[in-house]
């Protein structure tokens, strides 16, 4: 898959994933009311960036293309905030969490 293929389909999965979240959030506060986005977040970030450092290892993606994906989700949660009028400190920490993985992501790069 080529690059345009690869940002594109990043993006439709981003944006999905974020509708699924936008609606999951209210019944997981049903189901357990004890039960916040934080932590819910904080999940769904640690089981991407797994994956991430999984598909490298396995020479699925190249550490280059991971950073890329990466990239790109922190481009559109930008473009999400400024649509949506964000909070700035959600956004701010939404886009430190994603550079984050892009850090770390990058100790896989071979020396």
């Amino acid at each position: 898959m080529g690059a345009d293929g690869w940002e594109q389909l990043t993006l439709a999965c981003l944006r999905s994933a974020t509708d699924v979240m936008e609606e999951a959030t209210p019944r997981a506060d049903i189901v357990n009311p004890h039960a916040g986005d934080q932590g819910l977040g904080e999940a769904a970030l640690l089981l991407i960036e797994s994956l991430l450092h999984g598909l490298i290892a396995r020479a699925v993606l190249s550490t280059d293309e991971a950073i890329r994906i990466v990239d790109i989700a922190a481009d559109t949660r930008r473009e999400l905030a400024h649509e949506r009028d964000d909070d700035l400190s959600l956004s701010e920490r939404s886009i430190g969490a994603l550079l984050a993985i892009a850090s770390s992501l990058r100790t896989d790069v071979p020396d």
